[in-house]
């Protein structure tokens, strides 16, 4: 068993770093304050991961150096990507809003969290669906990090962590 995971985190590494060199051949759409931000915000979360593992701590911490590294070297989408994943492996009360919600049938992860922004205001919904109750509203240009989907629909969370479902029309990539 140990074999095996030793064998997927390497694996996983490797993606990453594949995900981080694709993003800087392809200059995505991160600029350099952004990617700035992105690292200023995983080191603040690292400095004080609210009930993340220590083996999850020391990961992020990984991740940002990465970051770090992908930002000198001027690939501005890979140091946002890796901030992002670094983030998350140390902020579960933010996931933990999210999955508050119980999965939907249909419904897949996506391989990491996904940045998005609200196109205009809008409906997050208990469910993947116009028919479901409105948990709250957006404005254009909110922030959102999706981390699911199903058909048309995403799950998302905002920055203070409170989530639900977005049709995906009404969103954008930042």
């Amino acid at each position: 068993m140990d074999a095996r995971i030793e064998d997927l985190e390497v694996r996983l590494v490797a993606a990453r770093k594949d995900v981080v060199q694709t993003l800087g051949l392809s200059q995505g759409t991160a600029s350099r304050a952004e990617a700035a931000s992105g690292i200023a915000e995983a080191e603040l979360a690292t400095q004080s991961p609210r009930g993340a593992s220590s083996a999850d701590v020391a990961q992020a911490k990984k991740l940002l150096q990465l970051g770090t590294e992908a930002f000198n070297g001027g690939n501005y989408a890979g140091a946002v990507y890796l901030a992002d994943q670094a983030k998350a492996l140390v902020a579960p009360a933010r996931r933990a809003a999210v999955t508050d919600l119980p999965p939907r049938s249909g419904e897949k992860t996506f391989a990491s969290p996904v940045r998005f922004k609200a196109a205009r205001g809008a409906n997050i919904r208990e469910g993947p669906g116009p028919g479901f109750k409105v948990l709250f509203t957006v404005k254009g240009g909110t922030a959102l990090t999706g981390y699911s989907y199903t058909e048309q629909w995403i799950r998302v969370a905002e920055g203070s962590g409170r989530g639900g479902w977005i049709s995906k029309e009404m969103l954008s990539r930042p």
